[in-house]
């Protein structure tokens, strides 16, 4: 019959260091496009003599993604870790997977790198800047595009609207942008009933007029109702108002004294439209355009900033400003919105956003909430080395560790360097007392993510090391029962053999069939017996212990 595997070892040490090997120190995704991602793989190898599991393992940014994985590790086992590089934007990434050991000693890393891609090499120029770096980097790609005339014999912005504004369930009409309605598209003029040429960006605003380039550049022209186009004037973008209602029936816009907000289902395109203006029109085009955080506004600018990003998230890019972006490009100004080929561009631009440039800041990263440090003996002191990550653009400055319980750290302030990571010790004071310890650990930092982070500390002092004046040494045969109990993978025994001696070693199952029959050489003392048991099932067996005179035996329970 075939046995359980069951391995036991002799020694004096209670603790056995165990030994972990990754098989990464960097994981390289090399390029990605931001539509798709890639799988790599960390190997780790238990090359210790006792069970690990594996508490925790996180990456510092979301577009690398932990897989499934096991998180237990029989000795000499090893698992592996699939790592997803799903990129978010077209930069360069460099980023840590920390992991952590269940009653370990240490956090363990391993450094991510990738590099995110546009399929569409058009924005080619643009990877890893931000800023005005970019914003001039797409200024240069999107200028001196192909221009028409406002009104001609030839093809015009009448005859380009037409065609790039096309109601998709009628082709003999056009949608109007800021309600919705379809009219025909012979239906243009400056009749209340008609449609005409909306200037998104006001021409007010700017004094472009309807001449070239700013004045014609269909990026930014839309079919409106005349009346509806009439009430937008020049005004501002925002939220609130009074709701319109037009001679033509009601609409969805709503404006006041400074102020327009149209319709829902529109309001992205027009933060997009917006943000293309502003980059498309800087000073060597003879005016700068700008978008700015008020209202009321007059001259080359135009708000509401802050808005209008609001709006640009809430309302996602749809199939028509897709199929408009392209028409544009393809058959017209062969020049594209980059805000419609890729809306994460905008975060990147806090001239455009209003918000901070995050790349340039600190970002404080500690893994998980919790810190199980390895057990030790009465009287030990315990360590962890825990590890900070700062995957932002400026150093983080660890200004102070404050501690609850019976620890101590081995620094309270330090930098972390932007892009890098940087450490210290926690230790556990040494008592005499056996039992469970907890406390608490909060790290103050300047990161403006996270400037507190707390982990709660816990250690166990094990009572089968006290073997001294608490507990004498016996005249007799002894068997402390095995710990931990219940147990899964590993468990281990204290025997003590007044003189030298052959111990037996028997398993049994709740039927009292034998599953295990060993001898085990024994030294006179306290001896550890280590017990792996790699193909037991869940469930309650019995074992005994002999030395030929007497014997003891106990109840232990192996967890699924």
């Amino acid at each position: 019959m075939r046995w359980p595997a069951l391995i036991w070892i002799l020694s004096t040490t209670l603790y056995a260091q165990s030994a972990l090997t990754l098989s990464d120190t960097l994981i390289s995704f090399s390029d990605v496009y931001t539509t798709d991602s890639l799988e790599r793989v960390l190997t780790l190898q238990n090359d210790g003599d006792e069970e690990l599991y594996l508490q925790s393992v996180e990456t510092d940014d979301a577009v690398f993604r932990v897989g499934d994985h096991v998180r237990r590790m029989a000795p000499g086992a090893s698992i592996d870790i699939p790592l997803v590089f799903r990129p978010a934007q077209n930069i360069a990434y460099d980023r840590f997977v920390l992991l952590r050991f269940r009653d370990g000693d240490r956090d363990f890393k391993c450094r991510l790198r990738g590099n995110g891609r546009l399929e569409n090499s058009y924005y080619a120029s643009s990877f890893n800047l931000w800023g005005d770096d970019l914003k001039q980097a797409l200024h240069n790609t999107i200028k001196d595009h192909v221009e028409f005339p406002y009104s001609a014999s030839t093809t015009d912005v009448w005859d380009i609207l037409r065609d790039t504004d096309e109601d998709p369930e009628n082709s003999n009409n056009v949608i109007l942008l800021y309600t919705g309605w379809s009219y025909a598209k012979s239906n243009n003029g400056g009749g209340a009933s008609n449609w005409n040429r909306e200037h998104v960006w006001a021409k007010s605003h700017g004094d472009f007029g309807t001449d070239p380039p700013a004045g014609t550049d269909v990026h930014h022209l839309r079919p409106t109702d005349v009346t509806v186009n009439s009430k937008r004037g020049s005004l501002d973008f925002d939220n609130g108002g009074t709701l319109y209602t037009d001679g033509d029936g009601p609409t969805e816009c709503r404006y006041d004294n400074d102020s327009w907000e149209p319709r829902d289902a529109v309001k992205g395109d027009v933060a997009r439209m917006m943000y293309y203006m502003a980059v498309r029109y800087e000073a060597d085009d003879g005016y700068d355009l700008e978008l700015v955080e008020k209202t009321g506004t007059s001259g080359s600018v135009f708000g509401r900033r802050s808005t209008l990003y609001n709006w640009h998230n809430q309302d996602p890019v749809s199939d028509f400003e897709r199929r408009r972006n392209e028409i544009i490009y393809t058959d017209y100004q062969k020049n594209r919105n980059p805000f419609i080929d890729f809306p994460a561009f905008v975060d990147r631009l806090p001239s455009l956003s209003g918000r901070s440039d995050t790349h340039l800041q600190g970002r404080m990263f500690v893994l998980g909430d919790s810190v199980f440090m390895a057990s030790v003996e009465p009287g030990a002191q315990g360590r962890f080395s825990l590890l900070c990550v700062n995957s932002g653009g400026t150093d983080v400055q660890v200004s102070d560790i404050r501690v609850e319980g019976p620890f101590s750290v081995s620094r309270t302030s330090f930098t972390v360097p932007a892009g890098a990571l940087a450490g210290f010790e926690v230790l556990f004071n040494a008592t005499a007392q056996s039992g469970e310890y907890t406390g608490e650990l909060t790290i103050v930092s300047d990161a403006p993510d996270r400037p507190e982070q707390r982990l709660s500390l816990h250690i166990r002092v094990q009572t089968a090391t006290t073997l001294d004046g608490e507990n004498p040494v016996p005249d007799a045969f002894t068997v402390r029962p095995n710990y931990p109990n219940p147990f899964n993978g590993a468990t281990q025994f204290w025997v003590y053999s007044p003189r030298p001696a052959k111990l037996r070693f028997n398993l049994y199952d709740v039927r009292g069939k034998q599953l295990l029959r060993r001898e085990i050489p024994a030294a006179a003392g306290w001896q550890k017996v280590s017990v792996r048991t790699g193909r037991l099932s869940g469930g309650i067996y019995f074992y005994t212990f002999s030395n030929g005179r007497e014997r003891k035996g106990g109840k232990m329970v192996h967890l699924p």
